[in-house]
């Protein structure tokens, strides 16, 4: 055996023995005319292999609208300005109410009587003078304003101090000059007041009785009077009476009412 190189330098072996005869010469080349028929048979071909793919299906009408119509939004997002901003609203002719709260706890009371202010008085509800009942285990309390004892004691801050306390005030044997009793209530500056509530303790809510009110703590204006009548409206104020629920004309209207002036309840009655 002998070794030989080919052509691209990879070894081979081959038998040792005479050479095989040479290979055919090429084929001659082509005339021009046969390069260009084959070309056109090529193209041919092609066209043939062309024609026997299949087609891609167009897109349906609907999406067609769907994307011309998406484009058409984006345009009209994308360019603000051209949109037209909404006319404000027509303001409204209507009042402003800020939010409701207790004055009474932020303000400052006095009065010009309480109960046990110069020493133990007693005091009894006035349901154990009910005519025509007997007087049974009489409910009747010492007050004293010096004692020692909370318990005795019901000043006029017992009032708007939130808890169940109660101001007393003096009973009317120990004078005439204790059927009339002053409360003021300073707010310590200027509110709109919306309503007024007065809640009786172990009494009768007061029978005659005038809310006053007024800006610099001088001079004070009426504001409403109570009666227990309506009759009483009349001898007494001077004013005729509002029968039934008050109701008000105007913001500034000073009236006289009976309706919360009734005996009962006799305790707890607003």
């Amino acid at each position: 055996r002998e070794q030989k190189a080919c052509p691209f330098g990879v070894p081979s072996l081959v038998a040792a023995g005479p050479r095989p005869p040479p290979p055919p010469p090429p084929h001659p080349p082509r005339p021009a005319a046969s390069l260009v028929s084959a070309q056109s048979f090529r193209e041919e071909d092609d066209r043939a292999r062309l024609a026997a793919m299949p087609r891609t299906a167009s897109p349906p009408l609907v999406v067609v609208l769907l994307l011309l119509l998406l484009v058409a939004w984006l345009s009209r997002c994308a360019s603000p300005a051209r949109q037209r901003a909404p006319l404000p609203a027509a303001p409204q002719q209507r009042g402003l109410f800020p939010a409701v709260l207790n004055l009474a706890s932020n303000a400052i009371i006095t009065t010009n009587a309480t109960c046990g202010t110069k020493g133990p008085e007693m005091y009894c509800k006035l349901v154990e003078h009910v005519p025509g009942q007997p007087a049974r285990n009489p409910q009747c309390r010492i007050c004293d304003q010096r004692s020692r004892n909370p318990n005795l004691r019901h000043p006029i801050t017992n009032a708007i101090d939130g808890k169940n306390t109660w101001w007393q005030s003096p009973s009317i044997q120990n004078g005439m000059e204790y059927h009339y009793v002053t409360i003021t209530l300073d707010l310590r500056q200027v509110f709109q007041i919306a309503y007024v509530i007065v809640k009786a303790a172990n009494s009768p809510r007061p029978g005659n009785w005038i809310l006053e009110r007024s800006i610099d703590g001088v001079n004070y204006q009426p504001w409403q009077y109570y009666a227990i009548t309506d009759t009483e409206c009349l001898t007494r104020y001077n004013i005729p009476p509002r029968t039934g629920p008050p109701s008000y004309a105007k913001d500034d209207e000073v009236i006289c009412t009976s309706y919360y002036s009734k005996i009962h309840p006799l305790e707890n009655g607003e």
